[in-house]
């Protein structure tokens, strides 16, 4: 998903398999040290790899810093069916119930109408 030109119009870059990699164990790193991060998003029925979705320490400074970042990135192929949607609301009843987090933020680029 990550290297897919579609998928990653609006990120820097597309991810190898060894970022791809890499990414994964940061993000279970994340996981461990705060207690939230991403988690895989998959269809209730077929059980199919959507994306993922969650939360993730934003790491650089703007006027929105300190703060959460809710995030998700979906297959292609799943886009435009609510899925996003759905992730994001949960995610934000998660981080204020039971994460107990005090501010979340999204954000993407400008000309990323979809998200």
């Amino acid at each position: 998903m990550s290297s897919d030109p579609i998928v990653m119009e609006y990120f820097p870059a597309l991810l190898s398999k060894n970022h791809s990699e890499r990414f994964f164990e940061k993000m279970k790193t994340h996981f461990a040290e705060f207690g939230y991060g991403l988690w895989a998003l998959e269809t209730k029925q077929t059980k199919e790899w959507v994306g993922f979705t969650g939360f993730l320490n934003v790491t650089f400074y703007a006027s929105f810093t300190p703060a959460v970042e809710i995030g998700w990135k979906l297959n292609s192929s799943f886009w435009n069916r609510g899925y996003a949607t759905e992730a994001a609301s949960f995610c934000l009843h998660c981080g204020f119930e039971q994460c107990k987090l005090s501010k979340m933020v999204s954000f993407t680029s400008i000309k990323n109408a979809r998200s």
